[in-house]
């Protein structure tokens, strides 16, 4: 990827007129998206085709009975556009329990799930609207059904890792699995614990040597449960770091020139609930107190916590918490970046609307200097380069210029750890294409 000249450096050693820590951001954030996806490496016969004997997983209720629950759950249930003119519409849905699958709290077209007196919600409050799919519950079944014939996720006997979505089990194996197929470059990291008490693990891969001195490169993923799928996303990505080392001329470069730390799953304690209880869970599962559960982890994040774009009212699905890291996997996840003391870039991975984001997203504001620039200039060459080799439309720009949110892991990133930052959310670019629930294709 050609890397643009964007001004001189203000610190540290330069190539051309570009900061070497910005090269190496660049280079690396780069590749996650440089090729066309899984499908391109597996067709080598490499990707994903490990051995896995994950854990025995906890007998839950038969496939037939979870089905059933499911068609219950959501009967009914529609995904509409809404047409708000007005953000004190958005929060009379939002206080109605309206479950909102787009961004942001602006006037314009929004993306709901509704169940039907939701949706005369709605028609009473005379906003424009048009639903999109009529059939969340079947939806919703069908994927079930899917998973259940294959062994609700399970990748054994040489399966392709990435040939569907997995659970939490066999992601903690995979992720043992390649560090152990790659000890020269991969190992396990433990971030710390949920708010169950589950680890919050991920890998940390360099090339050999001493790494004291190089900067660190950090991409997580799943704060939001529902997201399933970021986590094959920078699995594919890690693995496909692993086994590029020694072939690939340049990811044998940027490896012997960074420490990149990858965490798939950010949000375990969601992660599971969505498997077991509920596909469209997207906070973790604190116990409010009041009947509600669960705090969104990308609003309880310090810097600018608390402020526009983030609830104070426990069963809002943006609910902010009692306090800036009142969770324990936003605390583990920003000490462990704190503690790295160097990290060069930062990428924060979600689902969906095809956006590349940069700070800040609390306020109408961005980052000064070289560091604005980069920003900018780095979000427009990702959206180029994504367009070139897919042909999918990424629209780049500041958080604030598409919605505004308070206490987000991006934007601690950038004003409280000085990382080079982005939120990515990923495919699809609407709820009509399936919105949280993708076909395994889509991995792919």
């Amino acid at each position: 990827m050609p890397t643009p000249a964007i001004g001189a450096s203000t610190t540290g050693r330069s190539v051309g007129r570009m900061p070497i820590r910005t090269l190496l951001a660049a280079a690396t954030l780069a590749a996650v998206l440089g090729p066309a996806g899984p499908s391109a490496a597996a067709a080598s016969g490499t990707i994903g085709s490990i051995n896995l004997a994950p854990a025995a997983r906890p007998a839950g209720p038969a496939p037939a009975d979870r089905i059933a629950a499911i068609r219950r759950r959501h009967a009914g249930e529609v995904l509409a556009r809404v047409l708000i003119t007005d953000p004190r519409q958005l929060d009379r849905l939002d206080a109605a329990g309206c479950d909102q699958w787009t961004h942001g709290h602006q006037a314009g077209w929004h993306e709901f799930r509704l169940d039907q007196a939701q949706l005369e919600l709605v028609r009473r409050m005379g906003l424009r609207h048009e639903v999109v799919r009529e059939d969340v519950a079947e939806l919703l079944a069908a994927e079930a059904a899917r998973l259940a014939a294959a062994g609700d996720g399970a990748a054994v006997g040489g399966a392709d890792f990435f040939a569907d979505y997995r659970p939490l089990d066999v992601v903690a194996s995979f992720t043992d699995t390649l560090a152990a197929t790659h000890p020269e470059l991969a190992s396990v990291v433990d971030l710390g614990q949920s708010l169950e008490g589950r680890p919050i693990r991920g890998l940390r891969i360099t090339g050999p040597g001493d790494a004291t001195d190089r900067p660190a490169v950090l991409i997580n993923a799943l704060q939001h449960a529902r997201e399933w799928i970021t986590v094959p996303t920078v699995l594919w990505f890690a693995q496909s770091m692993l086994e590029g080392y020694g072939q690939d001329p340049e990811i044998t470069a940027i490896l012997d020139a960074i420490e990149l730390h990858v965490i798939p799953v950010t949000n375990p304690d969601g992660y599971v609930w969505s498997w077991d209880e509920n596909r469209l869970w997207r906070k973790n599962r604190r116990d409010n107190g009041d009947g509600s559960f669960g705090v969104d982890l990308n609003r309880n994040w310090s810097f600018q916590w608390g402020g526009q774009g983030a609830s104070e009212n426990p069963s809002s699905a943006i609910y902010r918490g009692t306090g800036p890291f009142s969770e324990p996997e936003s605390t583990v996840l920003s000490q462990y970046i704190l503690d790295l003391g160097d990290v060069a870039a930062h990428l924060d991975v979600h689902s969906y609307g095809q956006l590349i984001l940069s700070p800040f997203g609390y306020d109408f504001v961005e980052p000064e200097g070289i560091t604005g620039r980069t920003h900018l200039v780095l979000g427009r060459t990702f959206a180029d380069y994504i367009a070139e080799v897919s042909g999918a439309i990424y629209d780049p720009g500041p958080a604030w210029g598409l919605y505004l949110a308070s206490g987000t892991c991006s934007d601690w990133a950038h004003g409280g750890a000085g990382a080079i930052s982005f939120t990515f959310e990923l495919r699809p670019a609407n709820a009509n294409e399936g919105g949280f629930v993708l076909p395994p294709e889509a991995i792919e």
